[in-house]
């Protein structure tokens, strides 16, 4: 019993491996499709026209927003595949950052009542990481901190 555990523990871990190199190939493909639609506008004289870069610029800004995003389930990912625990702090930042993300850059794909649904999920995991965790939780901050406070 205990060999078919271990058998399908590294399956899965595998499995796991396979969807972080799936996720880091996508995020590649997003910032070159990203960085050719950005140097096809700028040679065609298509951003210079204000409305169309403030479009861009909005989509733009709103595909780094989800890179952060992705970036965050690849750290979750990683961490589950070296420890086999997910981190219930990246799970909770991601809660918090995703929905104000779409708030601030899609929000014209929502009606209100998904905007209030969205700002309530969003706050409500905001106040749960600050009771948990503190706003000053996170200890590489501290020491960075604590080094520019001694210079």
């Amino acid at each position: 019993m205990q060999r078919i555990i271990s058998q399908l523990d590294k399956l899965f871990s595998f499995f796991v491996f396979l969807v972080i190199v799936m996720l880091a190939l996508y995020m590649a493909l997003r910032i070159g499709v990203g960085a050719e639609y950005m140097f096809s506008g700028v040679l065609s004289g298509e951003l210079l026209d204000h409305d169309v870069l403030d479009i861009f610029s909005r989509r733009a800004l709103h595909s780094i927003a989800e890179m952060i995003i992705l970036i965050k389930a690849y750290r979750i990912l990683v961490s589950y595949l070296k420890t086999h625990h997910v981190s219930v702090e990246y799970i909770v930042e991601i809660s918090i950052i995703a929905p104000a993300i779409e708030l601030l850059f899609a929000a014209e794909y929502y009606d209100s009542v998904s905007k209030v649904v969205l700002a309530v999920f969003g706050l409500c995991n905001l106040f749960l990481y600050l009771y948990f965790f503190g706003a000053d939780h996170d200890e590489e901050l501290h020491n960075v901190m604590g080094k520019h406070r001694t210079k």
